[in-house]
This record gives structure tokens, sequence and C-alpha cells, in this order.
């Protein structure tokens, strides 16, 4: 009996952190002896790193382990890693971006950095699970947020072979290979995918840099980025069998960046290629020959130099590519054209071989070399891409062109080249097409194009349409989002002929941008305009009367008389607690029903609503905003009517959605059916149309008194004591009051109780 209890108690410790039988290592999550609990498990994979990481064995069992804070496993000798359980890495974005380990590059980090040498990691029906989507809502489509970490770095490796590792909803880059030599990684997945309107930009499958003689064989990624890229210092890099679904494609780059570290890209070659659905094909992409400070990719970038030579791509099938082969010396400053045409980093000897497929529009391809380095041997062989369109017997639409365009500048021998150059390739070409190119040698708007392109991807980018209303002489523009679109088309003869080359120039303006961005509604605003561009982006959030416009910051204004205009969006996300804008009628208070709130008629939905960083908490109520807040509430008893008036605290920066939702959902279940409203006051309430408040006497001259005097006023109203004091079953178990505690029980899961509001009580 005492010989049973021991070997339980044995078995019960062992499985709490780490097996050691000599020089293996079998890992057991915390959460087995902390009652299911999410323990963090980093202090114990380290250890077993620590024991078994040389002549060992260190497995990872089927649980899952919850990776709580930074890994740094490296310096590891003839050592196997077999992952056959989960590792859960953790959400808090503030410990991430203050913890993770630098990998220098870009001012990148990393929440995993791995290595060693004779290193073998086998993914034995385990994954590594990133929790991104909390990343990429917290990024709003950002290119490098600061302090972002990337999922697992394989750092100072020689001899690592990396078989079957799966990573779900990477952080950021999913795998870089850093520093390294003789690294295969095979069987390799990667899914990188978002189901909130933000995309999941940067989330690279395979990236890697100051690395030699690397082999990349069997990967699936499916992602909103580079599938594979080959940093600067890649050499003797050879990928195959790749399929590639969505983002940007399979790269050289970027390179030249720093001018301190010329980029010496040697020797690679990409084959057994699928690419489908993504904006770019096979390509390569360097800096501008001159130093620019862009903080969305690290730090100053450009005015490198170096070598790309000797790199192939073989037996590629792209399916639906915006621009399926392209040579770029100007990638990150296409759009404002600055320093392009300065690169002094050398391209040559580069072949695309045995290329298929249908590119989303009519250009093929776009290779461009700077005047002071030309590019020679740069060729094709057996390359056939057709269009969408062509592929349907359809025209080229908005354009004046009507065949497949081969733009190329300043290649070396073009004759010789087997590249049916037909159309010059401009020096800031960008990688981001959205529409048919005319003889410009830049991108038209083309309506049907862009139709057929928001019906054919799974998850379109915004595409725009621009024209000019012959009456108010100012620029228009809609959204196409998925599916059949409807759409606005003031002037059709104008849009047919509007080209891109010109509205790019006019909406680069940020002036002009914010005219047109003003006209559009609030949804459109606040989700689809801001997946354009970065500069869409970048324009919206930082420009006051936007930020104004969707409800995210107060109006300028000293007129304190002008009538609330009330959040529309949140009127039809939160009806009877925000007002419609319908000034033709006057408005009958409405009694706050839970049930009704889209949270709770959609219920698939509520883990969007319960991220912490959801738009909805940060919107105000109103413009101007409601800054003063106060409470009633009555109650009938065997000696009269009773009622309390409280002040809540002062919002200095107006109410938020977050704000007020959290205060309803903190009064007890049971008042919903007695009756809960809520008021929005000032001198002329816009909901206060009662037949109590219309009624006069004292009751009435009180309400009216507190609504005057505040801005929102939330009113309860018990009844009679009797109805309540036994907690009566009928108030308990009214639909309105389960909704509440439901929604309460989920927020306060969520930890979204943040507003502290203490009301104090000034009469009864």
């Amino acid at each position: 009996m005492n010989l049973l209890l021991g070997l339980t108690l044995w078995v019960t410790l062992v499985a709490a952190w780490v097996d050691n039988q000599g020089t293996t290592c079998t890992l057991y999550p915390e959460s087995l002896v902390h009652h299911g609990q999410a323990v963090d498990d980093s202090p114990s994979i380290q250890q077993a790193f620590e024991m078994c990481g040389t002549n060992g064995t260190v497995i990872f069992s089927k649980n899952v382990f919850h990776v709580n804070t930074v890994l740094n496993t490296t310096n590891l000798l003839n050592c196997d890693v077999h992952l056959r359980g989960e590792l859960r890495f953790s959400t808090n974005i503030p410990y991430w971006r203050t913890h993770a380990i630098s990998v220098v590059l870009q001012d990148q980090v990393t929440a995993w950095l791995f290595g060693g040498t004779n290193v073998n990691f086998y993914g034995e029906g385990g994954f590594y699970n990133g929790g991104g989507q909390a990343w990429y809502n917290a990024n709003k489509n950002e290119s490098n947020q600061p302090g972002r970490p990337m999922s697992m770095t394989f750092y100072n490796s020689t001899n690592l072979w990396v078989d079957g590792l799966k990573i779900i909803q990477p952080q950021f880059w999913a795998t870089f290979v850093w520093a390294s030599k003789n690294v295969s990684m095979t069987n390799l997945f990667v899914n990188a995918t978002s189901d909130s309107e933000w995309y999941t930009m940067n989330c690279d499958g395979y990236d890697s840099w100051q690395s030699d003689n690397l082999l990349v064989e069997n990967a699936t990624i499916i992602t909103g980025d580079d599938c594979i890229a080959a940093k600067g210092n890649t050499t003797n890099l050879h990928a195959k069998n790749i399929y590639c679904e969505g983002g940007t494609g399979i790269t050289i780059g970027s390179i030249g960046q720093y001018p301190e570290t010329p980029d010496y890209n040697l020797n690679t070659t990409f084959e057994n290629v699928h690419i489908k659905n993504a904006m770019d094909g096979a390509y390569i992409k360097t800096w501008q020959g001159t130093r620019i400070y862009t903080p969305s990719n690290g730090d100053w970038g450009g005015g490198g130099t170096g070598l790309v030579k000797n790199i192939t791509f073989r037996n590629f099938t792209m399916e639906n590519v915006g621009l399926p082969i392209q040579m770029s010396q100007c990638v990150y400053s296409a759009d404002s054209n600055k320093g392009c045409n300065t690169s002094k980093l050398q391209i040559e000897d580069v072949k695309w071989q045995d290329i298929r497929g249908t590119s989303s529009f009519n250009i093929a391809a776009s290779l461009y070399c700077s005047d002071e380095r030309p590019c020679p041997n740069i060729t094709f062989d057996n390359v056939n891409i057709t269009s969408v369109n062509a592929s349907l017997g359809l025209p080229y639409y908005n354009t004046d062109i009507q065949r497949e365009l081969f733009q190329c500048t300043n290649l070396v021998n073009k004759k010789g080249s087997g590249i049916p150059c037909n159309q010059a390739a401009p020096s800031n070409f960008s990688q981001w097409i959205y529409g048919n190119v005319d003889s410009s040698g830049l991108a038209t708007l083309s309506i049907e194009a862009m139709v057929a392109m928001a019906d054919s991807y799974e998850n379109s980018v915004a595409l725009v349409i621009v024209g000019c209303d012959r009456t108010r002489r100012f620029l228009h523009f809609i959204i196409l989002g998925n599916g059949p679109a409807a759409y606005f088309i003031p002037e059709p003869t104008i849009m047919q002929s509007a080209k891109m080359a010109a509205q790019t120039r006019v909406l680069a303006l940020p002036e002009i941008l914010t005219l047109v961005l003003q006209e559009l509604d609030l949804q459109t605003l606040l989700v689809s305009a801001q997946r354009v561009s970065r500069m869409w982006r970048a324009v919206i959030n930082d420009t006051p009367s936007l930020q104004a416009k969707l409800f995210l910051r107060p109006i300028s204004t000293t007129e304190t008389s002008l009538a609330p205009i009330f959040n529309p969006l949140l009127a039809t996300k939160f009806p009877t607690l925000i007002p419609k804008n319908d000034r033709s009628i006057n408005q009958p208070t409405e009694f706050v029903d839970l049930t009704g709130v889209d949270i709770a008629l959609h219920p698939t939905e509520e883990s969007a609503y319960l991220r912490p960083e959801a738009s909805w908490r940060s919107m105000l109520t109103q413009q101007p905003p409601a800054f003063t807040l106060a409470s009633i509430t009555r109650s009938v008893n065997a000696e009269g009517v009773s009622l309390k008036r409280s002040r809540g605290p002062r919002q200095d920066e107006g109410l938020r959605m977050g704000t007020l939702f959290e205060w309803v959902l903190s009064l007890p279940g049971y008042l919903f059916p007695i009756g809960v409203t809520i008021f929005f006051g000032g001198p002329s309430p816009v909901n206060a149309n009662t037949p109590f408040f219309n009624s006069g006497g004292f009751w009435a001259d009180l309400y009216k008194d507190i609504v005057a005097k505040h801005d929102v006023i939330l009113s309860a109203d018990m009844g009679s004591t009797s109805d309540i004091s036994n907690e009566d079953e009928r108030c308990l178990s009214s639909e309105d009051a389960d909704t509440r505690d439901r929604l309460y029980d989920a927020f306060l899961r969520a930890g979204l109780f943040t507003s502290d509001l203490l009301f104090e009580n000034y009469e009864s």
C-alpha cells in the first residue's frame, strides 16, 4: 500500500515538469498538477535543454505547453528534439514587446532563440501556436511593429535538420535562419490567417540572413507576406516543392538596407513552386541607393551595396498572381519615388525558367535595374504568363494596351535574353498592383478588373474607384469587398478614362486624400479604407478630422450648444443603448434590452467583441462627446417613493462605448426586467420623451433637473421593494437578466472591466 502510494506521488511529481532518464528529458506541462491552469512551462523547457541539450534528447510529450516567457535554447550539441505536443505561446503583448530577444536585423526580436551543432528537430504531430490573432489585431496592418516577435529563430547553427515543423498563427515571421550553415528544413507547414479586419502583415513563412548552404524542401505556407525570403548574405539556398498561398510570393530580399554591410546573395535556386492568389510571384527586391528613414521597416534603410548572382526560379505555376515576375531596386520608396534609380547593388545572372500560369492583370513582368548598375545575363526560358482576362477571352479594361506586358529597363543584351520586352519599366514600379498597366508604365484603375479581383479573392484587399462628380467637383470613391459589387459611379465616362498614374499623384497628397476620405461612411472608413495602402492607413490614423469622423477623437469645438450626433455604427450594434440620429422624430425613451445588442444576437462574433483592442470599445458615443455622468435609482416602499442621485467621474477624453457598456453590465441582473434606461441629457434631451417627463410635478422635475445638468444618465427603476426583496424568481429568470449575466461573465473572463466608475451620492 505504501509502495503504491509512493509510486503514485512520484508519477504525479514527474508529470509536472521534466522526467530525466539519463540523457533523455521528457517534458510534461505544469497544468497537469495545477488543475488545468495555464502555468508557464518555460522554466521547465529551459531546464530540459540544460540537462539534455548536449549529447541528449528532449521530448515534448503529447500535451499543451504554455509558453509565457522567452526561450533561449542555443549552444546545443548532438541533440535530438521531438515535438509531440502543442507549444501555446501567450498573448501577453506588453511582456513580449519588452522581453523578446534581439536578432539585430531591422531591430527585430524573437520569442524563441534556438540553435546548436548537429541538432535534429522533429515535429512529430506537435505544433507551435503563436496566438497570432492577438498580434494581428494589435498591429492593425502596420509593417514592423516594435517588439513584435518572430516565432522561432535558428541561430548560430551548424548541421541542423528541422523536419515536420508546424507553426500556426505566427506572431510575426514564422521561421528565421540567422548566422548558420548547413541548415535543412523539410516538411514545413505555416498558416497565418486572420479572422478580423486586420490582416497578417509581415508574417513571412521562412526567412534567412547571413547564412550558407540551406535547404527548404516540401513546404506549405499560407500567409499575408513573403512565403520565402532570402535576405542579406544568404548563399547556396535551395528551396523546392513549395506551395505558397496569399501574400507576396518567393523573393530575394529585401537587401541593400545597410551601407556598412554589403549583401552578397549568391547561388540560390527556387524550383517546383505553386503560387496561388498572391500579390507577387518570383522576384528580387532591393532598397534604393540613398538612405531614407522608414520606421515601418525597422530603421533607416537604403544605400547598401553588394551582389546578387546566379539566381534561378525554375518550374513555377502561377495562379492569379498580381505581379508574377519582378526586379525592383526601389521597393520601399516606390510610392513616394524617393531615391529611385540610385541603387549601386549589382544584379546579374538571374534566370526564370519554365514559368507558367495566370496574372491578375496585363502585367507579366517588370524588370528594372538602375542606370548606375545595369543588369547583365537576365534571361527567360519557356516563360508563359497569361492574364486571367485573356484566358477568358475578355479585353483588358481601362488601359490603352491590349497585350501582356513585359517591362524592361537597363537590362544588358535584351535581345539575347529571351525576354519579350515591350515597354520600359519605371524605376518606381510598385510590387503592389491593383489594376492593368497602360503605356505610362503605371497601373490604371479598372472598374471591371477590380470587380473581378474582388470577386476572385477569398479575402480581397480593399479596391478603389475614383471619379469626378460633375456638380460637386470633387473626388468620389468606393470600396469593393467580397462577392458581387454594388457601387456608385457618378461620371462613367470620366471613370473609364481616369488613369492610376494621375490618380496616384493626386491621392498621394494627404490634403486631397483627406477630403476624399471624409466622404466615406463610418464603416468603410473604419475597415476597408485602411486596407488600401499603408499611406491611406497612416493618413486615417494621423488626421484629427478623420479620427473625429470615426468617433475615436473628440471634435474640436468651443460651441457647447451643438446638438449631439450619435455614433451611427454603435446605434446599429447597440440599439436601446445609443439613440439614432433621426431629428424628424422626438425619440421615445427605450428600456435597455441587452438581448438586442449585436454581441448577444451573434454569439459566433463574441470573441471579436471581447478583444481588448476592438475598435468599438474606443469609440465615442457621440460628437461632441459626453463628459459628465450621473445615475438615478428610484424605488417604491411602504413609506413612499425614494430617489437616489449620484455623480460619476468626469470623462476627460469623452465617454467611450467600452465604458458605457461596462457601466450597464455592472448593474445587477434583476434590474433589467423592471426597467433600465439611458438618457442622453443636456438642455434638450434627445430621448427623454415619456409621459412621465411631460407630466410635470415633483418627481418629473427632479428627473429633468439631473438630465439637464449631465450628458449621460443611467436610470434604474427598482419598482416596489417587495418585488425584489426575496430575489423574485420572475426577475432573475428573465431573458434580459440572463443575457446580462452571460455577458458579464464573458467580460469578466476576458478582463475587460477596465473602467473604474466610482459614483458619489449627492442626493437621496
